[in-house]
């Protein structure tokens, strides 16, 4: 878990990595697309975003998240 103090700097580092690797994204699948073709191109794809996902399910911290209305309120002072 990020501490509080640092959430914002930690969500401004993965913005700007998921931002700047973005237009890199057209150029691989071309590439791809071109060398192996669609159909196995959509399965790499595939593949790369169910094995991104696959350690965020594993999580037992994110699995143990209960439902948004049940999380607990804190008030923060200014």
């Amino acid at each position: 878990m990020t501490p509080a103090h640092l959430q914002a700097r930690v969500n401004a580092a993965g913005g700007v990595l998921s931002l700047g690797l973005a237009p890199l994204a057209p150029p691989a699948a071309g590439l791809s697309i071109a060398a192996a073709g669609g159909a196995v191109s959509m399965f790499i794809g595939s593949t790369l975003l169910v094995a991104s996902l696959a350690p965020l399910a594993a999580s037992r911290d994110v699995r143990g998240l209960s439902e948004p209305a049940h999380w607990p309120t804190t008030a923060h002072s200014p």
